[in-house]
């Protein structure tokens, strides 16, 4: 253990080999090609159905005629696959089943050549290749990788016999820890699912539930009681796409709202992170004022579109992300804080994906988003349910919040184990 040859980051073993990912793996090309026969049936895996701790969680079965344009590429047993775009979220999965599997062109699917193909799928999971993934992907508010640059991070290679080694102890070790994260992952959808329920009955129903109801005449909306009114988001307020910036721009300069900053928050941040180089002429035009909502508008799957999140306090000097549509309204009719939930319903959910066309990226339009319908209880009562559910909504977040705690915790031990073995900080022989 005393011999030991230089990393980029540290020392690996002296029997260990290093160079670029490139000499000991193979990118995949193999694709569907336009001709295919449209009745051909697969199962395609998208990005969001890949995590590093659970491999692919699940297929979408689809015709041919019927798939995305971006489900094409081919892959076989033991390739890994790598998310070259949104490449935070670490989708990394070694494929166990190739039959009929289609994967999104936003993976990359790496051939092991030199490697054992499980050794290297933890090696990819690993932060050790993680973060320089995140570090060379370029973009902020939708980062991505090329093969070409993903191919030249150096890596350690240890004897083929070691990796296999390695491979199998990591197996054993990460199921246990995997098995733990299962049981608080369950918990945590439970949890979500109560909070989802919760919020689109109160949203849609309100707080007495003996009150005569009608029919809104919209499928996702339903029933609303009869002394609440409807009106399309258009008459609401004005809609404004974000501002728009090369790559250069990002990481200095004024306030930025980012995509991450409305997908994950039903109301914004007060102090978001991003930073962008804007002028005055941009700082108002997408400026960040109290009771603005804003909404996700283009992702590569249908189901991150249309999240919104409302400012509380505005947020002096800031833009938004191009990625997102700002709703600024201009009406007293309705109360943010009651919208900002109703936005959040799961009901909207099965509206957008009903309505929107999705190409190669899903993409909400300022037209779509001005036909969805607002329900409008009177403001007294748009008040209360809004403080109901910031009680409720607040209980329900620290359950969350204590659960994901622990699930972050099991999940660094897991990462530390995986870095400690693949750089040889840790041995097995």
């Amino acid at each position: 253990m005393s011999e030991r040859k230089k990393l980029w980051s540290g020392d690996v073993p002296e029997t260990w080999k290093v160079a670029p990912l490139k000499h000991c793996i193979a990118f995949r090309s193999d694709s569907l090609s336009e001709g295919t026969n449209p009745d051909y049936w697969f199962r395609y895996v998208d990005i969001g159905s890949v995590t590093a701790c659970s491999g692919v969680t699940g297929y979408a079965e689809m015709a041919f005629r019927d798939a995305p344009s971006r489900a094409r590429k081919r892959v076989r047993r033991g390739d890994t696959i790598v998310s070259t775009v949104r490449t935070y979220l670490k989708a990394i999965a070694r494929i166990e089943d190739d039959e009929d599997v289609i994967v999104s062109t936003g993976f990359a699917v790496l051939e092991p050549c030199e490697f054992d193909s499980l050794y290297l799928t933890f090696l990819i999971c690993s932060d050790l290749v993680c973060e320089e993934i995140e570090r060379r992907s370029w973009g902020i508010a939708y980062p991505a990788i090329s093969e070409t640059s993903m191919s030249s991070i150096i890596v350690p290679i240890p004897p083929l016999f070691e990796q296999q080694l390695i491979a199998d102890h990591l197996r054993r070790a990460c199921a246990k820890l995997d098995s733990a994260c299962s049981v608080l992952e369950r918990q945590l959808q439970t949890l979500d699912d109560y909070r989802k329920s919760l919020i689109q009955e109160t949203v849609t129903k309100g707080l007495d539930l003996t009150v005569d109801m009608k029919p809104s005449g919209y499928e996702y909306l339903g029933s609303i009681p009869s002394t609440w009114g409807m009106s399309p988001l258009l008459y609401l307020g004005e809609m404004q796409n974000g501002i728009s910036k090369d790559g250069d721009s990002f990481g200095s300069g004024y306030p930025f709202v980012s995509y991450g900053d409305v997908y994950r928050n039903v109301f914004l941040p007060r102090a978001v992170e991003g930073l962008v180089e804007s002028n005055s002429e941009e700082r108002y035009r997408y400026s960040v004022k109290k009771n603005d909502a804003f909404f996700t508008r283009t992702s590569e799957t249908i189901d991150e579109i249309g999240f919104a999140s409302v400012c509380l306090e505005s947020i002096e000097n800031a833009t938004f992300a191009g990625f997102l549509i700002r709703f600024r309204p201009n009406t007293c009719k309705l109360n943010m804080r009651f919208a900002a939930y109703y936005f959040r319903s799961e009901n909207l959910r099965a509206y957008f994906a009903r309505e929107m066309v999705s190409v190669t990226r899903a993409s909400l339009s300022q037209n779509l988003l001005g036909r969805l319908v607002v329900p409008l209880p009177p403001l007294d009562e748009q008040e209360r349910i809004a403080n109901y559910l910031d009680s409720k909504y607040s209980v329900v977040d620290r359950l969350i919040a204590g659960k994901r705690k622990q699930l972050e915790t099991l999940r660094a031990q897991r990462q530390s184990l995986i870095y400690e073995y693949v750089t040889g900080k840790r041995r097995v022989v």
